[in-house]
């Protein structure tokens, strides 16, 4: 059977490390926490000193999948730092794996999943933390995990028709691009020049070909500097709150919000839900707009209720 390397932390916190020799991996892991080993990392002897991938990252797909398998544990009641330390020791992709024994650890050490997670920004982002800071306030974590794993898996999958449709037709346009660059550039003054030599007259259509190319070679430097320019203050100003916003507009035709109501319309314990629904209020969800940059506004209206939600688009 292989030798292990582990390392961990018993239950006062106190680093240790070791080799166990089983069957795999998760023998190993079983093996500690009788022992109540809080395991941090076990590798195959001979393997721990394996070179790391590049570049490694969490991706969308990793989210996704992480993002279903905690929902369906959590719904089976599993406790919460079992489930992130079995999605953490199960993870392929160690980036990701590191960061789930973190969170582990820091949900162990007495601090909230959200709270958590926001450490680790580049695995999760805002929406993800604030959205399971809402389940853990209103005791629906496991809802909003389903909740947030098809969103992810929706977005993982237009993600992609989206890059598998333009493959063509951007790579078309972009090798057409270059050839006619080329051609406008080399090609077309090598001909006017041997048709310069000759001192016959051109036809017009050969005239207008050699005048776009020369104005194409005296105007590709300003043209190189204007793409970079023009591409760079457009995602400054695509990055602004006037430059890419979602405004989102939502009735409500029951009986309204009174003017005495409104004053504390958006502070602690004013219910929004009255029978059925999440219960959260309107509290959470102003809390969880003013988190991404966004705003909610209460719209006057003859009949009913309508709120206007501002929130910046950061795209995918």
């Amino acid at each position: 059977m292989p030798s292990f390397v582990w390392k961990g932390k018993t239950r006062e916190g106190k680093a240790v490390s070791g080799e166990r020799v089983a069957e795999n991996k998760e023998a190993v892991m079983a093996l500690l926490r009788r022992e109540q080993v809080l395991v941090s990392s076990v590798k195959e002897k001979g393997k721990e000193l394996a070179v790391p991938k590049l570049g490694g990252g969490v991706g969308a797909k990793d989210l996704a999948v992480f993002t279903r398998q905690f929902s369906v544990m959590i719904d089976a009641g599993l406790p919460l730092v079992q489930c992130l330390e079995i999605l953490g020791s199960q993870q392929e992709n160690k980036t990701f794996a590191k960061i789930l024994q973190q969170t582990r650890m820091d949900v162990e050490g007495g601090a909230t999943l959200a709270d958590a997670m926001r450490k680790h920004p580049k695995a999760f982002d805002d929406l993800f933390v604030n959205m399971i800071a809402a389940g853990e306030a209103g005791g629906i974590l496991d809802t909003i995990l389903r909740r947030l794993a098809v969103y992810i898996e929706k977005a993982v999958k237009l993600k992609s028709q989206v890059k598998g449709a333009m493959v063509y037709p951007v790579a078309v346009l972009s090798i057409a691009g270059i050839v006619i660059a080329v051609i406008l550039w080399k090609v077309i003054p090598t001909f006017a020049s041997m048709f310069e030599g000759l001192g016959a007259t051109l036809p017009l259509p050969t005239r207008i070909v050699i005048a776009m190319s020369n104005w194409f070679v005296r105007l590709l430097p300003f043209m190189v500097v204007f793409g970079i320019a023009f591409t760079f203050l457009f995602k400054k100003y695509y990055a602004t709150h006037n430059g890419r916003r979602v405004v989102i507009l939502v009735r409500d035709d029951g009986p309204g919000v009174p003017e005495k109501a409104r004053i504390h319309l958006f502070q602690a314990f004013q219910g929004s839900a009255r029978k059925g629904g999440t219960g959260l209020g309107l509290a959470v969800a102003q809390e969880l707009v003013a988190a991404h940059g966004g705003s909610i506004r209460l719209l006057d209206r003859d009949h009913g209720a309508a709120f206007e939600v501002e929130i910046p688009d950061r795209g995918a």
